[in-house]
């Protein structure tokens, strides 16, 4: 990307509301930067990207609808002239495998987001890749319990045990998980007793539980399923 254009266009999505405002805040406080538009999920995002044509889309790994690596990998694949930052809670080595092939410029740790995002922008308009120091700590000292959920995810579900527990981890329903897996609600109940069997959970709410607190992990490693 050229750093000769005088206003850098920049849209930001995530869906967290205080999130995405204070990152708007930031963000406006630099000369020649303007926030095009904002984004509640990834979706929306890719509508806006098509209509407004940013320079930087700034994009949170875990939305509704379509996730962070979804959107840039649909970037990537569409050539989109759009150079796309992540933010990510995650440290795990799964999403920076997934996510070099998509060209992504910034991978900026969302804890640490105040100092990092300024640089991320700054580096991805001169063409650069920026990477949260923390995160790079993180992912060198290998984390074991994303290894873990990679290993069970690869290994010990069937697809359509991960197409389920992926939309639990989406907040979906059994009764629409059941329409849009068009399978009866009979049946995914019948997948998500092997998946708490598979997993070792139990108790009425555990799977939810386990699904919700694993959501960002689960849709990297579950994205192309």
């Amino acid at each position: 990307m050229s750093n000769q254009k005088n206003q850098i266009n920049i849209l930001i999505a995530d869906d967290h509301p205080l999130f995405l405002k204070g990152l708007r805040e930031l963000l406006s406080e630099m000369p020649d930067w303007e926030i095009v538009d904002e984004a509640k999920d990834g979706q929306e995002a890719l509508d806006l990207i098509l209509a407004k044509s940013p320079d930087i889309a700034i994009l949170d790994i875990s939305m509704p609808y379509r996730n962070g690596l979804e959107l840039a990998k649909h970037i990537h694949e569409h050539r989109l002239p759009v150079a796309v930052i992540i933010l990510t809670m995650h440290d795990d080595e799964l999403l920076f495998s997934r996510a070099a092939s998509y060209g992504i410029r910034g991978f900026v740790l969302k804890e640490s987001a105040v100092d990092d995002i300024i640089l991320a922008v700054e580096k991805a308009i001169n063409g650069q890749t920026f990477i949260s120091p923390a995160l790079t700590s993180r992912i060198l000292n290998n984390s074991a319990d994303n290894k873990t959920l990679q290993d069970i995810f690869q290994f010990k579900l069937t697809k359509t045990e991960q197409k389920v527990i992926k939309l639990i981890a989406e907040d979906y329903t059994t009764a629409e998980i059941s329409k849009k897996l068009f399978i009866s609600p009979k049946t995914v109940e019948h997948h998500r007793a092997n998946i708490c069997e598979k997993l070792n959970l139990s108790g009425k709410n555990a799977l939810l539980k386990y699904a919700l607190e694993n959501k960002e992990i689960i849709a990297i490693a579950l994205m192309d399923v």
